[in-house]
């Protein structure tokens, strides 16, 4: 469908919606519970296969949910879809930070899945379709890499203030956190929704069988999202989950967590600006194999390392998962027609989900059974093996990949 020339008011909007993006994934981005979470949960009482064990309905939950809400934001709007998942996120955030009971810490993780599922596939799609609608698609690698950043330096700042405010009572980052998601969310509801141009026009459910069809059969589609999904599991394991545990074993109070998180989110933010230029220069199927191997490799070395050299290791896996990011966005999206964007995006989640699910809890349990040496032993293992399936059998493309 041929594309309509834009207003000059029309297109200051749009235009605006790239900064009103990057301030929006900002203010989510000030994650000042992250560095600070597992020690909050365990001071709760709780282990590591607990916490664990507690992610798997939040990942069922958010795998049932992913589907149906990325194809809301396909048929009704991803400004509607993107606002609700950031309000209840911050309702989420003050639930999960005044917990008293296990049954409130379990409440609020089934709503942040489901806050969760509302936002993913529906922002990205969001600024895609932005910058499809300025004539700017091309540039939504590096547009992604620079908001990426945008997250690491405010995950900087994050890690800095959480653990000097976890200093007076651990809840208070958290706390602080639900207003600032919800500044989030004020500033999605002056967005200006992208038109999505396409002869289709699906019903409902008749979207998200198309999706689902498309995302099954569509070979670089469907090894994409199983790439992204196996990927992922690295920096949730590895960093969000082990990382404080690893940094509690070596005697480091949570004081000092701040400095030794800010060196990961600094090399994170490196990437994430290298990101584009890395990708031109080796291309992006050089990209998506040498991430893979650089993040093993540092895995394997945490098993064997345990010392304040380890931190060196969560460095690098920040920065390559940075690079890897926007990399597979874009190729992700140029798979995708408008008219499923979201839909699509969010079953990118919804396979995420599902490799989390049985894993998360598993390393959980071995980490709390022989130690987190042998946990991420085990994690090292299991991707050296399914990236090399998944690299190993990927389709040839259709037509010529850009670099």
């Amino acid at each position: 469908m041929a594309a309509e020339p834009l207003s000059p008011d029309l297109r200051r909007k749009y235009e605006a919606n790239i900064w009103k993006f990057q301030l929006y994934r900002g203010l989510q981005g000030l994650s000042l519970w992250m560095p600070i979470w597992v020690i909050y949960l365990l001071d709760k009482g709780l282990s590591l296969t607990q916490i664990t064990l507690m992610d798997a309905p939040f990942w069922l939950i958010l795998a049932l949910s992913e589907v149906p809400t990325g194809a809301f934001g396909d048929r009704y709007g991803r400004k509607q879809s993107v606002a609700v998942g950031t309000f209840v996120f911050a309702v989420t955030m003050l639930l999960f930070g005044l917990a008293d009971s296990f049954l409130v810490l379990f409440v609020s993780y089934v709503t942040w899945a489901f806050a969760m599922s509302f936002q993913s596939g529906s922002d990205s799609a969001f600024l895609y379709d932005t910058l499809k609608e300025l004539g700017k698609e091309d540039e939504f690698r590096k547009v992604l890499g620079r908001n990426l950043a945008i997250i690491q330096v405010v995950g900087a700042i994050s890690a800095l203030i959480g653990p000097l405010l976890a200093t007076i009572t651990l809840s208070l980052p958290i706390i602080v956190n639900a207003f600032t998601t919800f500044g989030a969310f004020l500033v999605v509801t002056t967005f200006t929704e992208p038109k999505v141009r396409s002869d289709a026009n699906y019903r409902y459910a008749d979207l998200i069988k198309a999706s689902l069809r498309v995302s099954a059969t569509r070979g670089q589609l469907r090894h994409l999202l199983l790439y992204s999904a196996l990927l992922g599991l690295v920096p949730l394991v590895g960093s969000a989950i082990f990382f404080q545990p690893y940094l509690a074993n070596l005697g480091i109070s949570v004081g000092l967590f701040g400095p030794i998180f800010l060196l990961s989110r600094g090399a994170g933010i490196i990437g994430s600006l290298s990101s584009n230029r890395i990708a031109v220069r080796i291309g992006q199927r050089g990209a998506m194999v040498v991430v893979p191997i650089i993040v093993t490799l540092n895995v394997l070395g945490l098993s064997i390392v345990e010392s304040i050299f380890g931190v060196a290791l969560f460095a690098l896996t920040s920065f390559a998962m940075a690079v890897s990011g926007p990399v597979t966005s874009a190729a992700l999206h140029r798979e995708i027609g408008s008219e499923m964007r979201a839909t699509v995006m969010s079953v990118q989640s919804l396979v995420r989900s599902l490799v989390f699910m049985p894993a998360e809890p598993f390393l959980g349990h071995v980490a709390d059974r022989w130690g987190l040496g042998r946990a991420f032993l085990v994690l090292a293992g299991f991707m050296a093996a399914s990236m090399l399936l998944v690299l190993g059998t990927w389709p040839k493309p259709e037509r010529e990949e850009p670099a």
